[in-house]
């Protein structure tokens, strides 16, 4: 999966340019105030939305006025959840087969408001593995300012952003399904999601939430075998593999603060109680799960197999 998302956000990343000082004309909004003039500036007679996102990589070049572009959103203050572009896609309501993608700015009223602009020749949908089968109904949507609200108050995104890994930022905002399960989300399940990436260690981590409320927020970290041996603390686990129980021993100085076991698509199983240190895993199916174990604000997986 890591190299999955490692070539994703790599095609993302289309040039590495410095903002123009003519783009402060630019204004911010949230992802449904650019819904419309999307939808008007689509080409299809019908258009049906299946997603839409920010990106920091969005490059949008040579706009007058304002020349080069890079994504930027603001997670705080009276603007958070309000981003400088958003990428709309829509499938056409007559061909069910074909999608097309409307990046929006908004510019001052006197210039024009908002302003459909021309990405770099890319394809969401492929790049990021989207589904193109759900139809996002906006009049249940809740919009961008809301689910960024509740991501920045999520205790692990605090703890991920703040203490585990400060220096990184996050990639992508938006609503979007999937075509695999993966890092908590189910398949074909329309999501708001927030996505960090960090290249120099290959870690993806991302928050989903309900795109019809914004919450409840659940934030997780992409795991494999290089996770599982890296800046381990001194903890065992055994039997492993095992067909009833699993023993956890650790050293006297370190604190548990969770247990939670998950599936290799990254979907949430169960929790345990943190004073237990034998965990009934006779009630699950066979298979390869990981024991997250939280400790000290950090979060870590050992692999498990389950064989009856």
């Amino acid at each position: 999966m890591k190299k999955v998302l490692l070539i994703i956000n790599f095609c993302l990343i289309f040039a590495c340019c410095t903002l123009s000082a003519s783009s402060q004309v630019l204004q911010f909004f949230t992802g449904k105030e650019g819904l419309e003039a999307a939808k008007s500036n689509s080409s299809y007679n019908s258009p049906q939305l299946i997603a839409f996102m920010w990106s920091n990589q969005a490059y949008v070049p040579n706009i007058p006025v304002i020349g080069t572009l890079m994504g930027e959103m603001k997670f705080s203050g009276s603007d958070i959840g309000k981003a400088n572009v958003w990428v709309y896609i829509f499938r056409d309501g007559n061909n069910s087969s074909k999608y097309e993608q409307v990046a929006v700015i908004k510019l001052p009223e006197l210039m024009g408001g908002f302003t459909v602009v021309s990405l770099n020749n890319f394809d969401l949908v492929e790049l990021l593995n989207l589904s193109t089968k759900l139809q996002i109904d906006d009049t249940e949507l809740v919009d961008s300012d809301i689910f960024v609200s509740n991501l920045v108050q999520n205790p692990d995104y605090i703890n991920y952003q703040t203490i585990i890994d400060p220096n990184q930022n996050v990639s992508y905002v938006g609503v979007v399904a999937m075509k695999q399960a993966m890092l908590g989300m189910e398949a074909e399940k329309l999501y708001w999601v927030s996505d960090t990436w960090d290249p120099p260690t290959y870690t993806d981590y991302a928050c989903s939430a309900d795109y019809t409320t914004g919450t409840p927020v659940t934030c997780m970290e992409a795991v494999d075998e290089i996770d599982e041996i890296t800046s381990t603390p001194n903890i065992e686990i055994y039997p492993n593999p095992t067909s009833h129980n699993i023993n956890i021993i650790a050293s006297s100085d370190i604190i548990i603060n969770s247990l939670e076991m998950f599936d290799m698509a990254g979907n949430f199983v169960c929790s345990f109680d943190i004073d237990s240190r034998k965990l009934d895993l006779s009630k699950h199916s066979n298979g390869k799960y990981y024991v997250c174990v939280t400790s000290n604000m950090r979060k870590y997986y050992y692999p498990v197999v389950i064989s009856k």
